[in-house]
């Protein structure tokens, strides 16, 4: 079986590789964890992934800032015509909060949320 890695894609196939076990791993300490441990656990996993994989695109995106121009402004054009002065914005997993700064500008009030507290650690 080959794998295609995508030309945008700035990873080698080990850091990929990488990525792929430890998302496998967490995901399984989450799903066996019993119920009433879930909500708690889920943060802290997301705090551990971004630890142990510092060349997740999460992460390194936030320093390529020619990256995150292209990404904000495809994401503008699709919104445009769902943002009007008195729009109040939730975005869900904002990340580096890059797209809820530029919808700040066009809306009465934008909310940014984030399960994780490392994805937020300026680099």
């Amino acid at each position: 079986m080959s794998i295609k890695i995508p030309a945008t894609e700035k990873r080698n196939f080990q850091q990929l590789k990488e990525h792929y076990e430890i998302e496998k791993e967490l995901a399984g300490r989450l799903r066996n964890a019993p119920k009433e441990e879930r909500k708690q656990l889920y943060a802290s996993l997301y705090d551990e992934l971004f630890k142990r994989v510092p060349h997740h695109p999460q992460l390194t995106r936030k320093g390529d800032s020619e990256d995150s121009r292209e990404r904000v402004a495809r994401q503008m054009r699709f919104l445009n015509d769902f943002l009007h002065p008195e729009t109040i914005f939730l975005e869900v997993g904002s990340g580096d909060c890059s797209l809820a700064l530029e919808v700040a500008k066009r809306v009465r009030k934008v909310y940014a949320v984030d399960v994780s507290k490392e994805i937020t650690v300026k680099l």
